[in-house]
Protein backbone atom coordinates (compact mmCIF):
# COMPACT_ATOMS: atom_id res chain seq x y z
CA UNK A 1 0.00 0.00 0.00
CA UNK A 2 1.33 3.43 -0.97
CA UNK A 3 0.16 6.58 0.81
CA UNK A 4 0.86 10.14 -0.30
CA UNK A 5 1.00 12.51 2.67
CA UNK A 6 0.42 16.09 1.53
CA UNK A 7 1.45 18.77 3.99
CA UNK A 8 3.14 22.13 3.55
CA UNK A 9 6.75 21.65 4.61
CA UNK A 10 6.44 24.82 6.69
CA UNK A 11 3.95 23.10 9.00
CA UNK A 12 5.98 19.89 9.07
CA UNK A 13 9.11 21.74 10.19
CA UNK A 14 7.70 24.45 12.46
CA UNK A 15 4.42 23.29 14.03
CA UNK A 16 4.91 22.75 17.75
CA UNK A 17 2.30 20.03 18.15
CA UNK A 18 4.09 17.00 16.69
CA UNK A 19 1.47 14.32 17.36
CA UNK A 20 0.09 14.32 13.79
CA UNK A 21 3.61 13.96 12.37
CA UNK A 22 4.65 11.28 14.85
CA UNK A 23 1.66 9.20 13.73
CA UNK A 24 2.52 9.71 10.05
CA UNK A 25 6.13 8.69 10.74
CA UNK A 26 4.83 5.53 12.41
CA UNK A 27 2.60 4.79 9.41
CA UNK A 28 5.61 5.26 7.09
CA UNK A 29 7.36 2.38 8.85
CA UNK A 30 4.50 0.01 8.07
CA UNK A 31 3.82 0.91 4.43
CA UNK A 32 5.27 2.93 1.59
CA UNK A 33 4.60 6.60 2.37
CA UNK A 34 5.63 9.69 0.43
CA UNK A 35 5.91 13.13 2.06
CA UNK A 36 5.10 15.95 -0.34
CA UNK A 37 3.33 19.24 -0.79
CA UNK A 38 4.09 22.98 -0.96
CA UNK A 39 7.70 23.92 -0.16
CA UNK A 40 8.93 20.33 -0.56
CA UNK A 41 11.46 19.71 -3.32
CA UNK A 42 9.78 19.21 -6.69
CA UNK A 43 6.40 20.74 -5.81
CA UNK A 44 5.23 23.42 -8.24
CA UNK A 45 2.49 25.55 -6.69
CA UNK A 46 1.66 27.19 -10.04
CA UNK A 47 0.59 23.84 -11.53
CA UNK A 48 -2.26 23.00 -9.17
CA UNK A 49 -2.59 19.97 -6.92
CA UNK A 50 -3.77 17.44 -9.51
CA UNK A 51 -0.92 18.18 -11.94
CA UNK A 52 1.65 17.87 -9.17
CA UNK A 53 0.26 14.47 -8.17
CA UNK A 54 0.34 13.32 -11.80
CA UNK A 55 4.13 13.76 -11.75
CA UNK A 56 4.51 10.99 -9.17
CA UNK A 57 5.64 7.81 -10.90
CA UNK A 58 4.41 5.50 -8.15
CA UNK A 59 0.79 4.37 -8.04
CA UNK A 60 -0.89 6.00 -5.04
CA UNK A 61 -3.62 4.17 -3.12
CA UNK A 62 -4.60 6.91 -0.67
CA UNK A 63 -3.86 10.60 -0.17
CA UNK A 64 -3.75 11.86 3.42
CA UNK A 65 -3.73 15.65 3.54
CA UNK A 66 -3.27 18.35 6.15
CA UNK A 67 -4.85 21.78 5.50
CA UNK A 68 -5.97 20.95 1.94
CA UNK A 69 -7.66 24.26 1.15
CA UNK A 70 -4.38 26.12 1.73
CA UNK A 71 -2.88 24.20 -1.22
CA UNK A 72 -5.48 24.89 -3.90
CA UNK A 73 -9.03 24.26 -5.05
CA UNK A 74 -8.75 21.55 -7.74
CA UNK A 75 -9.31 18.55 -5.45
CA UNK A 76 -12.26 17.41 -7.58
CA UNK A 77 -9.79 16.69 -10.41
CA UNK A 78 -8.13 13.94 -8.36
CA UNK A 79 -9.44 10.39 -8.70
CA UNK A 80 -7.40 8.93 -5.81
CA UNK A 81 -9.28 8.60 -2.47
CA UNK A 82 -8.55 11.48 -0.10
CA UNK A 83 -8.38 11.19 3.68
CA UNK A 84 -8.55 13.94 6.31
CA UNK A 85 -7.67 13.47 9.99
CA UNK A 86 -9.21 15.66 12.68
CA UNK A 87 -8.62 16.50 16.29
CA UNK A 88 -11.22 19.06 17.37
CA UNK A 89 -14.20 19.54 15.04
CA UNK A 90 -16.24 22.06 17.03
CA UNK A 91 -15.98 24.64 14.24
CA UNK A 92 -18.78 23.00 12.26
CA UNK A 93 -18.91 25.50 9.43
CA UNK A 94 -15.19 25.31 8.66
CA UNK A 95 -14.97 21.52 9.07
CA UNK A 96 -17.87 20.94 6.70
CA UNK A 97 -16.36 23.35 4.16
CA UNK A 98 -12.99 21.57 4.31
CA UNK A 99 -14.53 18.10 3.93
CA UNK A 100 -16.66 19.11 0.93
CA UNK A 101 -14.15 21.27 -0.94
CA UNK A 102 -11.26 18.80 -0.48
CA UNK A 103 -13.35 16.01 -2.06
CA UNK A 104 -12.48 13.77 0.90
CA UNK A 105 -14.17 10.40 1.26
CA UNK A 106 -12.43 8.97 4.34
CA UNK A 107 -12.36 11.00 7.56
CA UNK A 108 -10.47 9.90 10.67
CA UNK A 109 -11.57 11.45 13.98
CA UNK A 110 -9.14 11.41 16.91
CA UNK A 111 -12.02 12.41 19.22
CA UNK A 112 -15.25 10.44 18.96
CA UNK A 113 -17.76 11.97 21.36
CA UNK A 114 -16.83 15.63 21.73
CA UNK A 115 -19.67 17.73 23.10
CA UNK A 116 -19.43 19.95 20.00
CA UNK A 117 -18.94 18.08 16.73
CA UNK A 118 -19.14 14.36 17.54
CA UNK A 119 -18.27 11.71 14.98
CA UNK A 120 -21.87 10.49 14.85
CA UNK A 121 -23.19 13.98 14.14
CA UNK A 122 -20.89 14.23 11.10
CA UNK A 123 -21.94 10.78 9.89
CA UNK A 124 -25.53 12.03 9.84
CA UNK A 125 -24.51 15.16 7.92
CA UNK A 126 -22.47 13.22 5.34
CA UNK A 127 -23.95 9.71 4.98
CA UNK A 128 -21.93 8.95 1.82
CA UNK A 129 -18.58 9.67 3.47
CA UNK A 130 -16.79 7.16 5.69
CA UNK A 131 -16.01 8.41 9.22
CA UNK A 132 -13.88 6.31 11.58
CA UNK A 133 -12.48 6.83 15.08
CA UNK A 134 -8.83 6.23 15.94
CA UNK A 135 -7.92 7.70 19.34
CA UNK A 136 -4.96 9.95 20.03
CA UNK A 137 -1.70 8.15 20.69
CA UNK A 138 1.78 9.24 21.79
CA UNK A 139 5.34 8.62 20.63
CA UNK A 140 6.83 6.18 23.15
CA UNK A 141 10.44 7.05 22.23
CA UNK A 142 9.73 10.55 23.61
CA UNK A 143 6.96 10.06 26.15
CA UNK A 144 8.23 7.43 28.56
CA UNK A 145 9.31 7.05 32.17
CA UNK A 146 12.72 8.62 32.78
CA UNK A 147 13.95 7.55 36.20
CA UNK A 148 16.99 9.84 35.93
CA UNK A 149 14.71 12.89 36.37
CA UNK A 150 13.97 13.94 39.94
CA UNK A 151 10.39 14.65 41.00
CA UNK A 152 10.77 18.40 41.47
CA UNK A 153 7.04 19.04 41.70
CA UNK A 154 4.21 17.52 43.63
CA UNK A 155 1.73 19.25 41.33
CA UNK A 156 2.30 20.72 37.88
CA UNK A 157 -0.24 22.53 35.69
CA UNK A 158 0.43 21.75 32.01
CA UNK A 159 -0.92 23.10 28.75
CA UNK A 160 -2.36 26.27 27.31
CA UNK A 161 -4.38 28.60 29.54
CA UNK A 162 -6.43 31.72 28.83
CA UNK A 163 -7.41 30.54 25.35
CA UNK A 164 -10.66 31.76 23.80
CA UNK A 165 -12.26 29.83 20.93
CA UNK A 166 -15.65 29.74 19.21
CA UNK A 167 -16.85 27.92 22.32
CA UNK A 168 -15.73 30.75 24.58
CA UNK A 169 -13.37 29.88 27.42
CA UNK A 170 -11.70 26.79 25.94
CA UNK A 171 -9.89 25.41 28.99
CA UNK A 172 -12.04 26.47 31.96
CA UNK A 173 -10.58 24.05 34.52
CA UNK A 174 -6.98 24.86 33.60
CA UNK A 175 -7.74 28.59 33.81
CA UNK A 176 -9.22 28.11 37.25
CA UNK A 177 -6.30 25.98 38.45
CA UNK A 178 -3.82 28.59 37.25
CA UNK A 179 -4.56 30.66 40.34
CA UNK A 180 -5.82 27.89 42.63
CA UNK A 181 -2.54 25.99 42.41
CA UNK A 182 -0.89 28.65 44.58
CA UNK A 183 -3.06 27.54 47.52
CA UNK A 184 -1.17 24.23 47.72
CA UNK A 185 1.93 26.12 48.91
CA UNK A 186 4.02 25.94 51.02
CA UNK A 187 3.41 22.31 51.96
CA UNK A 188 3.62 21.11 48.37
CA UNK A 189 5.97 22.04 45.54
CA UNK A 190 3.91 23.34 42.64
CA UNK A 191 4.70 24.63 39.17
CA UNK A 192 3.16 25.79 35.89
CA UNK A 193 4.36 24.61 32.49
CA UNK A 194 2.73 26.92 29.93
CA UNK A 195 2.55 26.12 26.24
CA UNK A 196 5.68 27.75 24.75
CA UNK A 197 4.12 28.80 21.42
CA UNK A 198 2.77 27.31 18.21
CA UNK A 199 5.62 27.79 15.71
CA UNK A 200 9.39 27.27 15.98
CA UNK A 201 11.73 26.64 13.06
CA UNK A 202 13.35 23.70 14.86
CA UNK A 203 10.12 22.04 16.02
CA UNK A 204 10.78 19.17 13.58
CA UNK A 205 13.71 18.04 15.76
CA UNK A 206 11.24 17.10 18.54
CA UNK A 207 13.27 19.28 20.89
CA UNK A 208 10.18 20.80 22.51
CA UNK A 209 8.30 17.51 22.71
CA UNK A 210 11.27 16.00 24.55
CA UNK A 211 11.42 19.00 26.88
CA UNK A 212 7.72 18.60 27.63
CA UNK A 213 8.17 14.89 28.36
CA UNK A 214 10.97 15.75 30.78
CA UNK A 215 8.73 18.30 32.53
CA UNK A 216 5.97 15.70 32.93
CA UNK A 217 8.52 13.26 34.36
CA UNK A 218 9.50 15.88 36.94
CA UNK A 219 6.05 15.92 38.58
CA UNK A 220 4.05 13.43 40.63
CA UNK A 221 0.72 14.88 39.48
CA UNK A 222 -0.04 16.85 36.30
CA UNK A 223 -3.19 18.96 36.14
CA UNK A 224 -4.92 19.28 32.77
CA UNK A 225 -8.48 19.24 31.42
CA UNK A 226 -10.58 18.10 28.48
CA UNK A 227 -11.61 21.64 27.59
CA UNK A 228 -15.01 22.94 26.58
CA UNK A 229 -15.53 20.07 24.05
CA UNK A 230 -14.71 17.40 26.70
CA UNK A 231 -11.97 16.07 24.42
CA UNK A 232 -9.60 13.17 24.97
CA UNK A 233 -6.58 15.36 24.23
CA UNK A 234 -3.13 13.91 23.63
CA UNK A 235 -2.06 14.93 27.14
CA UNK A 236 -4.39 12.27 28.52
CA UNK A 237 -2.01 9.73 26.95
CA UNK A 238 1.32 11.55 27.27
CA UNK A 239 1.05 12.17 31.02
CA UNK A 240 0.43 8.56 32.15
CA UNK A 241 2.95 7.33 29.55
CA UNK A 242 5.60 9.38 31.40
CA UNK A 243 4.62 7.84 34.73
CA UNK A 244 2.86 10.89 36.14
CA UNK A 245 -0.75 10.92 37.37
CA UNK A 246 -3.43 13.11 35.78
CA UNK A 247 -5.62 15.36 37.89
CA UNK A 248 -8.41 16.65 35.68
CA UNK A 249 -11.93 16.14 34.45
CA UNK A 250 -13.01 13.00 32.58
CA UNK A 251 -13.22 13.26 28.75
CA UNK A 252 -16.25 11.93 26.92
CA UNK A 253 -14.18 9.25 25.16
CA UNK A 254 -13.13 6.12 27.10
CA UNK A 255 -14.45 7.68 30.30
CA UNK A 256 -14.71 4.36 32.18
CA UNK A 257 -10.99 3.73 31.69
CA UNK A 258 -9.98 7.23 32.76
CA UNK A 259 -11.96 6.95 35.99
CA UNK A 260 -9.63 4.12 37.02
CA UNK A 261 -6.45 6.23 37.05
CA UNK A 262 -7.36 9.93 36.81
CA UNK A 263 -7.76 12.02 39.98
CA UNK A 264 -11.10 13.48 38.98
CA UNK A 265 -11.63 17.19 39.57
CA UNK A 266 -14.14 19.36 37.75
CA UNK A 267 -15.77 22.77 37.59
CA UNK A 268 -18.69 21.66 39.77
CA UNK A 269 -16.36 21.19 42.76
CA UNK A 270 -15.49 23.93 45.24
CA UNK A 271 -11.88 25.06 45.63
CA UNK A 272 -11.72 23.22 48.95
CA UNK A 273 -13.01 19.99 47.38
CA UNK A 274 -10.41 20.17 44.60
CA UNK A 275 -7.57 20.81 47.04
CA UNK A 276 -8.75 18.02 49.32
CA UNK A 277 -9.05 15.55 46.45
CA UNK A 278 -5.54 16.16 45.13
CA UNK A 279 -3.83 16.24 48.52
CA UNK A 280 -5.57 12.98 49.44
CA UNK A 281 -3.40 11.26 46.85
CA UNK A 282 -0.23 13.19 47.62
CA UNK A 283 -0.54 12.23 51.29
CA UNK A 284 -1.09 8.59 50.38
CA UNK A 285 1.88 7.50 48.18
CA UNK A 286 0.55 3.96 47.83
CA UNK A 287 -2.77 5.21 46.47
CA UNK A 288 -0.99 7.61 44.11
CA UNK A 289 1.35 4.88 42.87
CA UNK A 290 -1.60 2.61 42.20
CA UNK A 291 -3.03 5.23 39.82
CA UNK A 292 0.42 5.73 38.26
CA UNK A 293 0.77 2.02 37.48
CA UNK A 294 -2.76 1.72 36.07
CA UNK A 295 -2.27 4.76 33.84
CA UNK A 296 1.10 3.55 32.61
CA UNK A 297 -0.33 0.14 31.72
CA UNK A 298 -3.34 1.69 29.93
CA UNK A 299 -1.09 3.99 27.87
CA UNK A 300 0.74 1.02 26.32
CA UNK A 301 -2.24 0.53 24.03
CA UNK A 302 -1.85 4.02 22.59
CA UNK A 303 1.62 4.16 21.07
CA UNK A 304 2.05 5.58 17.59
CA UNK A 305 2.95 2.10 16.30
CA UNK A 306 -0.50 0.90 17.36
CA UNK A 307 -2.08 4.02 15.87
CA UNK A 308 -0.41 3.13 12.56
CA UNK A 309 -1.81 -0.41 12.70
CA UNK A 310 -5.31 0.94 13.35
CA UNK A 311 -5.00 3.55 10.64
CA UNK A 312 -3.86 1.06 8.01
CA UNK A 313 -6.60 -1.39 9.01
CA UNK A 314 -9.28 1.28 8.57
CA UNK A 315 -7.74 2.52 5.31
CA UNK A 316 -7.52 -0.94 3.75
CA UNK A 317 -11.05 -1.74 4.91
CA UNK A 318 -12.30 1.46 3.29
CA UNK A 319 -10.42 0.84 0.03
CA UNK A 320 -11.67 -2.75 -0.18
CA UNK A 321 -15.26 -1.77 0.55
CA UNK A 322 -15.22 0.95 -2.06
CA UNK A 323 -13.36 -1.11 -4.68
CA UNK A 324 -10.60 1.46 -4.89
CA UNK A 325 -7.72 -0.94 -4.43
CA UNK A 326 -5.41 -0.04 -7.29
CA UNK A 327 -3.32 -3.22 -7.43
CA UNK A 328 -3.04 -6.64 -5.80
CA UNK A 329 -0.95 -7.06 -2.67
CA UNK A 330 1.33 -9.96 -1.89
CA UNK A 331 3.30 -10.71 1.24
CA UNK A 332 7.02 -10.81 0.51
CA UNK A 333 7.55 -13.53 3.08
CA UNK A 334 5.15 -15.80 1.14
CA UNK A 335 7.11 -15.15 -2.04
CA UNK A 336 10.41 -15.78 -0.24
CA UNK A 337 9.08 -19.10 1.00
CA UNK A 338 8.07 -20.00 -2.55
CA UNK A 339 11.65 -19.34 -3.69
CA UNK A 340 13.14 -21.12 -0.64
CA UNK A 341 14.88 -17.89 0.32
CA UNK A 342 15.67 -17.27 4.00
CA UNK A 343 15.89 -13.49 4.33
CA UNK A 344 17.03 -13.76 7.97
CA UNK A 345 20.42 -15.08 6.85
CA UNK A 346 21.03 -11.82 4.97
CA UNK A 347 19.38 -9.53 7.51
CA UNK A 348 22.55 -8.19 9.15
CA UNK A 349 24.51 -7.63 5.95
CA UNK A 350 21.64 -6.12 3.97
CA UNK A 351 20.73 -3.87 6.90
CA UNK A 352 24.29 -2.50 6.81
CA UNK A 353 24.08 -2.03 3.04
CA UNK A 354 20.76 -0.16 3.36
CA UNK A 355 22.16 2.00 6.15
CA UNK A 356 25.13 3.02 3.97
CA UNK A 357 23.30 3.48 0.66
CA UNK A 358 19.80 4.70 1.57
CA UNK A 359 21.00 7.96 3.05
CA UNK A 360 17.91 10.20 3.18
CA UNK A 361 17.75 11.69 6.68
CA UNK A 362 14.93 10.39 8.88
CA UNK A 363 15.14 11.66 12.45
CA UNK A 364 12.29 9.41 13.57
CA UNK A 365 14.42 6.28 13.10
CA UNK A 366 17.24 4.68 15.03
CA UNK A 367 20.51 3.81 13.33
CA UNK A 368 20.26 0.52 11.47
CA UNK A 369 16.45 0.43 11.56
CA UNK A 370 14.75 -0.74 8.35
CA UNK A 371 11.70 1.00 6.90
CA UNK A 372 9.49 0.76 3.80
CA UNK A 373 11.74 0.72 0.72
CA UNK A 374 14.41 -1.44 2.32
CA UNK A 375 12.66 -4.61 1.16
CA UNK A 376 14.05 -4.02 -2.35
CA UNK A 377 17.53 -5.59 -1.85
CA UNK A 378 15.98 -8.67 -0.20
CA UNK A 379 13.59 -9.13 -3.11
CA UNK A 380 16.30 -8.66 -5.76
CA UNK A 381 18.64 -11.04 -3.96
CA UNK A 382 15.90 -13.67 -3.59
CA UNK A 383 15.17 -13.58 -7.33
CA UNK A 384 18.86 -13.59 -8.33
CA UNK A 385 19.56 -16.47 -6.01
CA UNK A 386 16.60 -18.46 -7.38
CA UNK A 387 17.56 -18.05 -11.05
CA UNK A 388 21.29 -18.35 -10.28
CA UNK A 389 21.98 -14.99 -11.92
CA UNK A 390 25.56 -14.26 -12.96
CA UNK A 391 25.18 -10.69 -14.21
CA UNK A 392 23.13 -7.69 -13.11
CA UNK A 393 22.58 -4.29 -14.64
CA UNK A 394 21.06 -1.72 -12.30
CA UNK A 395 19.37 1.42 -13.61
CA UNK A 396 18.21 4.09 -11.18
CA UNK A 397 18.98 7.22 -9.24
CA UNK A 398 20.07 5.45 -6.08
CA UNK A 399 23.47 4.53 -4.76
CA UNK A 400 23.77 0.97 -5.97
CA UNK A 401 21.85 -0.72 -3.18
CA UNK A 402 20.82 -3.67 -5.36
CA UNK A 403 24.32 -4.11 -6.81
CA UNK A 404 25.93 -4.16 -3.40
CA UNK A 405 23.34 -6.68 -2.22
CA UNK A 406 23.90 -8.98 -5.18
CA UNK A 407 27.67 -8.76 -4.69
CA UNK A 408 27.11 -11.06 -1.71
CA UNK A 409 26.22 -13.86 -4.16
CA UNK A 410 29.16 -16.05 -5.23
CA UNK A 411 27.74 -16.40 -8.73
Amino acid sequence: MTILYLCDKYFYEEKMSRVRFHSIDAISKQCNLIYWGPNWEGWNSSMGIAKNIEMIEQRIDLIVVYKPLDMGNDWNNIDIPICLRYNETYDLEWTEKEIVESNSSLIIFHHENDTHGSLESYRKRFPKITFEYIPHSAEKSIFNVDNTIDKLYDILLVGAVGHQSKLGQHYPLRDRMHSLIEKFKPKYNVGISPRPGSRFNDAWTDKYAKEFAAVINSSKICITDSGAPKSRFGKYVEIPMCGSVIAGDIPNDDSDSFKKFVIEINMDMTDEEIISKITEYLDNPEKLNNFRIKGLEWSKEYTQEKYAVRFLEESKKYLAKNNTKRFDEYYLTDYFNKLNYDYKKDLEQLTNICMLTKTRLDNSMNEGELKAGCEQPFLVKAIAQNIKAEKVFEIGTGRGTACYSLALEES
